[in-house]
Formats: C-alpha cells, structure tokens, sequence
C-alpha cells in the first residue's frame, strides 16, 4: 500500500473517535487496517461496552456483504 494513502486512512480512521455508527458511540480508535478499523465504543441504548468494526466497501461489496449478513 502507498504509504501516504495509508496515514491518510489512519487519520480518517481517528478522526471518527467521538461520532455516532448507527446507535453506537465510537469512543477508541483500537486498531486495524486501511479498509476497516475497531473501535472500543458504547451501546447508545443501553451503555453496554462493545467492539464495533468498521469496514470501508465500495458499492457493489456493500450491497454483497449487506445481502449475505442479512440472509
């Protein structure tokens, strides 16, 4: 991987410390790779401590992945 793209992921990545995915708080940017990242956050619902794994898809991968989570 370039590595200017990559500390640009990184950079993304941490900057979403702090924002909503869906109902929950991403509170610690832990780790991962250029396309995905996990984070130690909080139910918004509860306040139950989680991992929440993000992970950066174009369109086509989306709707595959989506479709086969939901299947």
């Amino acid at each position: 991987m370039n590595p200017n793209l990559e500390g640009t992921m990184i950079e993304f990545w941490n900057s979403c410390e702090g924002q909503s995915a869906g109902s929950y708080l991403l509170e610690k940017h832990l780790g991962g790779f250029d396309n995905n990242a996990v984070y130690a956050a909080v139910s918004r619902q509860d306040a139950r401590p989680v991992a929440v794994k993000l992970l950066q898809t174009d369109g086509a991968e989306r709707e595959q992945r989506l479709n086969a989570w939901f299947a």
